[in-house]
């Protein structure tokens, strides 16, 4: 089988591997892969790691051969789930995770051996670029349980991207009332096309009185802040009630360094917590794009074929956000 990996320098070699002996393995063609930053700074060498390294934590594939045994049929189309949690026997801490592509193999190949529990068939009337989301709506599961949150509480989400666009769908949902606050005015359309009611343009507004406007003066319950926006990370905490909750959410577990005024957590009593996988919640994502509570409609900027790969990566360094696929099929 083929894998390719970055060589850190901006460049994919690929490499020839046997398949593995293990015959509980089951055999899945990958379909597409959707490139995120860890990608991105795997490609660019920006991580001190052993190169070449294999890419890809978020993909979706078909099945190569009849597996009876396990009720899959040759071209069952699957998510594919990317994490690996370490048991640990304190309760009271998390659980480490492990993420293909990151501590784990990654998964931009031809083909790829799962063990059959970490494949799921596509749900019933749910397309290939509905499913390959699983993983930003499994992340923005886990996002929302970071807080303790009542029938109308605000949520106020810093960025605009596809994944705070799943966050504030699923906020709604959960009738919750999201303000969405990012300085990309097509990312703010597209909130608005999906029925998200307030939106805030940083470089029109600003986003503190606004938030106070919009509350009558409380300010928001929860506050979440993608940290691939590239707002300032103040807004997690001045747009914050006291007593709120605040999370940092990211799929790239190598982000810049980010500032805060611990001083603003004090006097406001905030609580405050980080989410970078949703290893928990892959589950409950496939029951959701059962249900089609999400809409997808334009959250894909941009597909490349495989031997563009190249130009995906520049796109997604360019513009900042994008959702870039890259088709293996």
């Amino acid at each position: 089988m083929k894998v390719y990996k970055a060589t850190g320098s901006g460049t994919i070699t690929i490499e020839t591997m046997e398949p593995p002996q293990d015959k509980s393995l089951v055999k899945v063609k990958i379909s597409q892969i959707m490139l995120t930053h860890q990608d991105l700074n795997f490609f660019k060498g920006a991580v001190k790691t052993d190169y070449p390294h294999a890419l890809g934590s978020i993909a979706t594939g078909i099945v190569s051969d009849d597996r009876n045994e396990y009720g899959l049929k040759r071209g069952t189309k699957v998510i594919i789930d990317p994490y690996e949690c370490e048991i640990n026997d304190r309760l009271d801490l998390p659980s480490r995770v492990k993420t293909c592509g990151l501590e784990r193999d990654g998964l931009l190949s031809d083909f790829v051996y799962l063990p059959i529990e970490k494949i799921t068939p596509f749900p019933e009337d749910v397309q290939e670029e509905e499913a390959i989301f699983t993983v930003k709506i499994a992340t923005a599961m886990e996002t929302i349980n970071s807080f303790r949150v009542s029938k109308g509480d605000y949520m106020v989400i810093i960025g605009g991207n596809s994944l705070c666009n799943i966050l504030a769908q699923l906020a709604m949902y959960f009738q919750l009332i999201p303000i969405v606050v990012d300085n990309n005015e097509k990312y703010l359309k597209k909130m608005e096309a999906n029925g998200i009611y307030y939106t805030i343009n940083s470089t029109k507004e600003v986003p503190y009185e606004k938030v106070m406007e919009l509350t009558g003066g409380r300010m928001a319950e929860h506050t979440v802040y993608e940290a691939t926006s590239g707002a300032p990370s103040s807004f997690l905490f001045s747009l914050a009630k006291d007593g709120g909750d605040c999370t940092v959410v990211s799929e790239n577990k190598f982000q810049r360094k980010m500032e805060a005024d611990l001083n603003l957590i004090s006097r406001k009593q905030l609580r405050v917590k980080g989410v970078s996988s949703g290893a928990s919640e892959i589950d409950s994502a496939i029951n959701i794009l059962a249900q089609k509570i999400i809409n997808f409609d334009d959250l894909i900027d941009s597909r490349y074929d495989l031997e563009d790969v190249k130009k995906a990566f520049l796109e997604l360094e360019e513009a900042q956000g994008h959702t870039v696929l890259i088709n293996l099929i």
